[in-house]
Protein backbone atom coordinates (compact mmCIF):
# COMPACT_ATOMS: atom_id res chain seq x y z
CA UNK A 1 0.00 0.00 0.00
CA UNK A 2 1.13 3.20 -0.91
CA UNK A 3 0.56 6.13 1.86
CA UNK A 4 0.69 8.91 0.31
CA UNK A 5 -0.30 11.31 -2.37
CA UNK A 6 -0.90 10.35 -6.23
CA UNK A 7 2.08 11.35 -7.95
CA UNK A 8 2.10 14.64 -9.17
CA UNK A 9 1.49 15.01 -13.16
CA UNK A 10 2.70 18.05 -15.56
CA UNK A 11 1.46 21.16 -16.60
CA UNK A 12 1.08 22.64 -12.98
CA UNK A 13 -1.58 19.64 -11.65
CA UNK A 14 0.84 18.83 -8.73
CA UNK A 15 1.40 21.85 -6.70
CA UNK A 16 1.04 25.88 -7.05
CA UNK A 17 -1.13 26.37 -4.38
CA UNK A 18 -3.23 28.85 -6.40
CA UNK A 19 -3.57 31.64 -3.79
CA UNK A 20 -5.49 31.84 -0.63
CA UNK A 21 -8.33 34.19 1.01
CA UNK A 22 -7.78 35.88 4.52
CA UNK A 23 -11.77 34.55 5.92
CA UNK A 24 -11.73 36.28 9.74
CA UNK A 25 -8.34 35.57 10.41
CA UNK A 26 -7.92 32.02 8.66
CA UNK A 27 -6.24 31.29 5.19
CA UNK A 28 -8.48 29.15 3.52
CA UNK A 29 -7.47 28.26 -0.66
CA UNK A 30 -9.50 30.15 -3.20
CA UNK A 31 -10.10 26.54 -4.96
CA UNK A 32 -11.92 25.49 -1.73
CA UNK A 33 -14.05 29.02 -0.97
CA UNK A 34 -15.18 28.65 -4.99
CA UNK A 35 -16.06 25.05 -3.65
CA UNK A 36 -17.92 26.21 -0.92
CA UNK A 37 -19.47 28.96 -2.74
CA UNK A 38 -20.54 27.26 -5.40
CA UNK A 39 -22.34 24.66 -3.52
CA UNK A 40 -24.46 27.46 -1.24
CA UNK A 41 -25.17 28.97 -4.32
CA UNK A 42 -26.05 25.89 -6.02
CA UNK A 43 -28.12 25.10 -3.05
CA UNK A 44 -29.79 27.66 -2.10
CA UNK A 45 -30.96 29.65 -5.45
CA UNK A 46 -31.72 26.29 -6.69
CA UNK A 47 -34.20 25.38 -4.32
CA UNK A 48 -35.84 28.83 -4.57
CA UNK A 49 -35.60 28.23 -7.93
CA UNK A 50 -37.60 25.04 -8.07
CA UNK A 51 -39.92 25.89 -4.86
CA UNK A 52 -41.59 29.11 -6.72
CA UNK A 53 -41.90 26.88 -10.32
CA UNK A 54 -39.46 29.88 -11.87
CA UNK A 55 -37.14 27.21 -13.27
CA UNK A 56 -36.72 23.13 -12.39
CA UNK A 57 -33.44 23.46 -11.52
CA UNK A 58 -33.37 19.83 -10.15
CA UNK A 59 -35.11 18.05 -13.14
CA UNK A 60 -32.25 19.52 -15.34
CA UNK A 61 -29.12 19.01 -12.96
CA UNK A 62 -29.40 16.12 -10.73
CA UNK A 63 -28.08 12.97 -11.52
CA UNK A 64 -31.12 10.89 -12.35
CA UNK A 65 -29.86 7.44 -13.88
CA UNK A 66 -32.82 6.61 -16.21
CA UNK A 67 -31.99 9.87 -17.88
CA UNK A 68 -28.42 9.86 -17.63
CA UNK A 69 -28.53 6.72 -20.01
CA UNK A 70 -30.79 8.66 -21.91
CA UNK A 71 -27.64 10.66 -23.15
CA UNK A 72 -27.93 13.33 -20.63
CA UNK A 73 -24.34 12.65 -19.60
CA UNK A 74 -23.92 16.58 -18.42
CA UNK A 75 -25.83 14.96 -15.01
CA UNK A 76 -22.90 13.49 -14.07
CA UNK A 77 -21.09 16.58 -12.84
CA UNK A 78 -23.46 19.07 -11.11
CA UNK A 79 -25.53 16.59 -8.64
CA UNK A 80 -22.91 17.52 -6.18
CA UNK A 81 -23.12 21.06 -5.84
CA UNK A 82 -26.67 20.63 -4.40
CA UNK A 83 -26.91 19.52 -1.02
CA UNK A 84 -30.59 19.74 1.47
CA UNK A 85 -30.21 16.72 3.67
CA UNK A 86 -31.16 17.18 7.06
CA UNK A 87 -32.87 20.41 7.03
CA UNK A 88 -29.45 22.17 6.08
CA UNK A 89 -27.43 20.18 8.96
CA UNK A 90 -25.99 17.94 6.18
CA UNK A 91 -24.48 21.39 4.23
CA UNK A 92 -22.70 23.00 6.89
CA UNK A 93 -21.22 19.78 8.22
CA UNK A 94 -20.15 19.33 4.07
CA UNK A 95 -18.89 22.77 3.73
CA UNK A 96 -17.15 22.68 7.37
CA UNK A 97 -15.19 18.80 6.19
CA UNK A 98 -14.73 20.54 2.58
CA UNK A 99 -12.24 22.93 4.34
CA UNK A 100 -10.76 20.87 6.68
CA UNK A 101 -9.26 18.62 4.07
CA UNK A 102 -8.91 21.01 1.35
CA UNK A 103 -7.16 23.43 3.20
CA UNK A 104 -4.33 20.49 3.15
CA UNK A 105 -5.40 19.40 -0.30
CA UNK A 106 -5.56 22.17 -2.20
CA UNK A 107 -2.19 23.58 -1.82
CA UNK A 108 -0.17 20.42 -2.48
CA UNK A 109 -2.11 19.66 -5.65
CA UNK A 110 -3.17 23.23 -7.20
CA UNK A 111 -6.45 24.16 -7.63
CA UNK A 112 -6.85 22.71 -11.49
CA UNK A 113 -5.58 19.33 -9.90
CA UNK A 114 -7.80 19.71 -7.20
CA UNK A 115 -10.94 20.58 -9.27
CA UNK A 116 -10.36 17.68 -11.69
CA UNK A 117 -10.46 14.82 -8.47
CA UNK A 118 -13.43 16.64 -6.84
CA UNK A 119 -15.37 16.49 -10.41
CA UNK A 120 -14.11 13.52 -11.65
CA UNK A 121 -14.94 11.14 -8.29
CA UNK A 122 -18.34 13.05 -9.13
CA UNK A 123 -17.94 11.76 -12.36
CA UNK A 124 -16.80 8.12 -11.61
CA UNK A 125 -19.76 7.78 -8.51
CA UNK A 126 -21.70 8.32 -11.26
CA UNK A 127 -21.46 6.46 -13.86
CA UNK A 128 -21.13 3.39 -11.18
CA UNK A 129 -24.19 4.50 -9.88
CA UNK A 130 -25.65 4.53 -13.80
CA UNK A 131 -24.66 0.70 -13.55
CA UNK A 132 -25.70 -0.41 -10.72
CA UNK A 133 -28.88 1.35 -11.58
CA UNK A 134 -29.10 -1.64 -14.49
CA UNK A 135 -29.82 -3.87 -12.38
CA UNK A 136 -31.80 -1.81 -9.60
CA UNK A 137 -34.87 -0.28 -10.78
CA UNK A 138 -35.12 1.93 -7.06
CA UNK A 139 -31.74 3.28 -8.08
CA UNK A 140 -32.56 4.16 -11.69
CA UNK A 141 -35.43 6.28 -10.17
CA UNK A 142 -33.81 7.97 -7.74
CA UNK A 143 -32.72 11.89 -7.68
CA UNK A 144 -29.43 12.28 -6.26
CA UNK A 145 -28.32 15.62 -5.27
CA UNK A 146 -25.55 15.25 -1.99
CA UNK A 147 -21.78 16.45 -2.20
CA UNK A 148 -20.89 13.65 0.68
CA UNK A 149 -19.88 10.88 -1.66
CA UNK A 150 -17.02 13.48 -3.35
CA UNK A 151 -16.33 14.46 0.30
CA UNK A 152 -15.85 10.80 1.06
CA UNK A 153 -13.08 10.47 -1.77
CA UNK A 154 -11.71 13.83 -0.12
CA UNK A 155 -11.45 12.13 3.26
CA UNK A 156 -9.61 8.82 1.69
CA UNK A 157 -7.48 11.09 -0.32
CA UNK A 158 -6.58 12.83 2.57
CA UNK A 159 -6.39 10.26 4.88
CA UNK A 160 -3.56 8.62 2.27
CA UNK A 161 -1.43 11.43 2.38
CA UNK A 162 -1.87 12.29 6.04
CA UNK A 163 -1.55 8.70 7.53
CA UNK A 164 -0.22 9.97 11.07
CA UNK A 165 -2.45 13.27 10.87
CA UNK A 166 -5.79 12.99 13.42
CA UNK A 167 -8.81 14.74 11.85
CA UNK A 168 -12.24 14.35 13.93
CA UNK A 169 -15.03 12.95 12.51
CA UNK A 170 -18.31 14.94 13.31
CA UNK A 171 -16.26 16.64 15.46
CA UNK A 172 -15.94 14.37 18.18
CA UNK A 173 -14.22 11.63 17.45
CA UNK A 174 -10.44 11.78 16.39
CA UNK A 175 -9.24 9.42 13.65
CA UNK A 176 -5.92 8.92 11.24
CA UNK A 177 -4.74 7.12 8.63
CA UNK A 178 -6.04 3.83 7.59
CA UNK A 179 -8.45 4.03 10.86
CA UNK A 180 -10.50 6.96 9.18
CA UNK A 181 -10.73 5.28 5.86
CA UNK A 182 -12.27 2.40 7.67
CA UNK A 183 -14.54 4.29 9.73
CA UNK A 184 -15.76 6.23 6.87
CA UNK A 185 -16.76 2.91 4.50
CA UNK A 186 -17.69 1.63 7.84
CA UNK A 187 -19.98 4.66 8.53
CA UNK A 188 -21.76 4.67 4.98
CA UNK A 189 -22.91 0.93 5.56
CA UNK A 190 -24.11 1.90 8.64
CA UNK A 191 -26.09 4.89 7.20
CA UNK A 192 -26.96 2.69 4.34
CA UNK A 193 -28.74 -0.38 6.83
CA UNK A 194 -30.88 2.65 8.38
CA UNK A 195 -31.89 4.73 5.28
CA UNK A 196 -31.76 2.09 2.70
CA UNK A 197 -28.46 1.26 0.19
CA UNK A 198 -30.12 3.08 -2.73
CA UNK A 199 -29.59 6.24 -1.50
CA UNK A 200 -26.19 5.43 -0.40
CA UNK A 201 -25.07 3.88 -3.63
CA UNK A 202 -23.19 7.03 -4.90
CA UNK A 203 -21.31 7.36 -1.54
CA UNK A 204 -20.30 3.61 -2.26
CA UNK A 205 -18.97 4.41 -5.62
CA UNK A 206 -17.18 7.28 -4.83
CA UNK A 207 -15.37 5.21 -1.94
CA UNK A 208 -14.52 2.54 -4.25
CA UNK A 209 -13.15 4.84 -6.90
CA UNK A 210 -11.03 6.90 -4.15
CA UNK A 211 -9.28 3.64 -3.00
CA UNK A 212 -8.50 2.29 -6.11
CA UNK A 213 -6.87 6.03 -7.60
CA UNK A 214 -5.22 6.74 -4.30
CA UNK A 215 -4.01 2.90 -4.64
CA UNK A 216 -5.21 1.60 -1.34
CA UNK A 217 -6.73 -0.96 -3.08
CA UNK A 218 -5.00 -2.46 -6.34
CA UNK A 219 -6.70 -5.31 -8.77
CA UNK A 220 -3.07 -5.98 -10.21
CA UNK A 221 -2.03 -6.33 -6.39
CA UNK A 222 -4.83 -8.40 -5.67
CA UNK A 223 -4.25 -10.41 -8.46
CA UNK A 224 -0.68 -11.20 -7.80
CA UNK A 225 -1.16 -12.89 -4.15
CA UNK A 226 -3.86 -14.53 -5.14
CA UNK A 227 -1.77 -15.79 -7.73
CA UNK A 228 1.17 -16.14 -5.09
CA UNK A 229 -1.07 -18.04 -2.96
CA UNK A 230 -2.31 -20.68 -5.83
CA UNK A 231 1.16 -21.32 -6.83
CA UNK A 232 2.27 -22.14 -2.71
CA UNK A 233 -0.75 -24.41 -2.55
CA UNK A 234 0.17 -26.06 -5.66
CA UNK A 235 3.86 -26.72 -4.46
CA UNK A 236 2.52 -28.07 -1.30
CA UNK A 237 0.91 -30.46 -3.11
CA UNK A 238 3.99 -31.88 -5.00
CA UNK A 239 5.49 -32.61 -1.56
CA UNK A 240 4.96 -36.63 -1.11
CA UNK A 241 2.24 -37.03 1.78
CA UNK A 242 4.63 -40.00 3.41
CA UNK A 243 7.93 -37.74 4.03
CA UNK A 244 7.84 -35.73 7.18
CA UNK A 245 10.31 -33.63 9.46
CA UNK A 246 12.10 -35.63 12.08
CA UNK A 247 12.63 -34.04 14.97
CA UNK A 248 16.31 -34.43 16.48
CA UNK A 249 17.74 -33.44 19.79
CA UNK A 250 21.35 -32.99 18.74
CA UNK A 251 22.13 -30.86 16.07
CA UNK A 252 24.17 -33.37 13.50
CA UNK A 253 27.64 -32.03 12.04
CA UNK A 254 27.78 -29.97 9.22
CA UNK A 255 29.29 -32.53 6.97
CA UNK A 256 26.17 -34.44 7.62
CA UNK A 257 24.10 -34.99 4.35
Amino acid sequence: MRWGAPPPRGGGWGGGGGGSYNILGMYVPKVVVWLIGATIFMTAVGAALQRNNILPVWEYLVLNPRYAWAGEVWRLFPWVLFEYGFNGLNLIFGCAFLYLVGRDLAPVWGPRRFLAYYFGMAAASGVLTCLVALVSSSVARYDYMTMWPVLDALIIAWAVRNPGTQILIWFVLPLSGRHLIVATCGLTFIWAVMGGFHHYVPHFAAEVAALIYNDVFSFRRSYLRARLAMMERQQKRRVPSHLRAVERDDEPPRWTH
